[in-house]
């Protein structure tokens, strides 16, 4: 029986290297050993440029990838010009001092320091130290455990100097 003109029982590799063989030796000649030489180097580096360029995309995009503005009060940190803490607006080169955060006027250009995410809390009385905090999460307020624990949260730094 013969399936695509292959008598049932012979291997197709076999029957490609009888057909593309020279007449004295058993293995393809040096023409087709020299193109599928040709063929695999054309795959390889085509093969390489795909991947290449992948590897270009990842990395650009790692490196100049646009910045994600996560919501965490973290995100928001910043120094001042006086070296202190602060907040930082939107446009990310703007970073104000605690006291202008949620002071009802519009100090950064989009209004963040007086959006309801930082200025909608509903502070506790103070059982702590009070100061201007550089955390604005904690509403001109600090656990007296964080006084002189070596971490400014205070702006003028008393929790680590008077703070008792």
């Amino acid at each position: 029986m013969n399936i695509w003109g292959f008598p049932l029982g012979q291997v197709f590799w076999e029957h490609f290297l009888m057909q593309h063989a020279s007449p004295q030796s058993s293995s393809p000649s040096p023409e087709n050993r020299l193109l599928c030489t040709k063929r695999c180097l054309l795959v390889s580096c085509v093969a390489f440029l795909f991947l290449g360029s992948i590897a270009a995309v990842l990395s650009l995009s790692i490196i100049f990838g646009i910045p994600v503005k996560p919501t965490s009060p973290s995100y928001r940190r910043c120094q001042t010009a006086s070296k202190q803490l602060g907040f930082l607006c939107d446009d990310l080169t703007t970073c104000l001092p605690p006291s202008l955060l949620c002071n009802r006027k519009l100090d950064c250009s989009h209004g963040e320091d007086e959006s309801t995410v930082y200025c909608g809390l509903q502070c506790p009385i103070c059982s702590g130290w009070r100061c201007n905090t550089v955390f604005f999460a904690d509403c001109d307020c600090i656990p007296k455990v964080r006084c002189k624990d070596g971490i400014q949260d205070c702006a003028d730094w008393s929790d680590e100097n008077t703070c008792v």
